[in-house]
């Protein structure tokens, strides 16, 4: 689809709550040939890789059915983590894997389809659906996943603030303030996702309710982080994540 500069304005204005809405930025460029200002369905793609010094990272391996090295897979993550629960909580649960330090066949239970044993992991890929695992665990999840969202952060050459400075401006190009949309809009999930970590952690080592936190997580600190306060010991079983 092209579309003269002012007809995309217009019809931006137009589409919100749409159809055509419902994309991340990527998509929506791809398939409409112009960008809209706080796309709440807006995502970043993350490739997540196993830590390569992990002493258990081949029993991973075995666990998921992969053997592409340490290379797990691309994953989808939204801005909007309520509305987007069941991605966000993918990755996430990949996140504790990863971060995991003790007998890999206890987590046989999270497998889709389930197994018994990692002797009975042979052939093909399979589905993980890691829920909270312990206190240190998620905090060494959110660890991960604050350094992930200041390793991508680091890469940009300007910071959110300059990038909302300059789509403040007025005479920018079609193409600039495409551009300019596109980077901030990624920019804004990983602050999110930085802050939700550093919220977290905080809320795990403290002891304290997770109750002033920003809309887009909300969802996240009710059903996980209030949840696991709840916990005094590593649990030896399944934790159902509460509804």
């Amino acid at each position: 689809l092209f579309v003269k500069q002012k007809t995309a304005y217009e019809l931006a204005q137009r589409l919100v709550g749409s159809e055509m809405c419902i994309r991340d930025s990527y998509r929506f460029l791809f398939y409409y040939g112009f960008l809209i200002d706080n796309n709440k369905k807006n995502a970043v793609y993350l490739k997540l890789r196993f830590n390569k010094d992990d002493p258990s990272m081949s029993k991973k391996e075995q666990l998921l059915g992969i053997s592409h090295g340490y290379h797990i897979k691309t994953f989808k993550y939204f801005h909007y983590f309520g509305e987007n629960e069941k991605t966000n909580n993918k990755f996430l649960g990949y996140l504790r894997l990863i971060v995991f330090e003790g007998d890999v066949n206890t987590l046989c239970q999270y497998l889709d389809p389930h197994v018994a044993s990692l002797k009975e992991c042979k052939g093909g890929r399979r589905k993980l659906r890691l829920t909270p695992i312990s206190k240190e665990n998620e905090k060494k999840a959110l660890a991960k996943m604050k350094e992930i969202a200041e390793d991508r952060l680091s890469k940009f050459p300007e910071t959110y603030e300059q990038d909302l400075t300059k789509l403040r401006e007025d005479g920018l190009s079609f193409n600039t303030r495409n551009v300019l949309i596109y980077r901030s809009g990624e920019k804004l999930i990983y602050l999110l996702m930085k802050r939700m970590a550093e919220a977290g952690i905080n809320s795990l080592v403290t002891g304290k309710k997770a109750d002033d936190v920003v809309p887009e997580y909300e969802c996240y600190f009710k059903k996980t982080v209030n949840y696991l306060q709840s916990l005094s010991a590593q649990p030896k079983t399944r934790i159902p994540l509460p509804c």
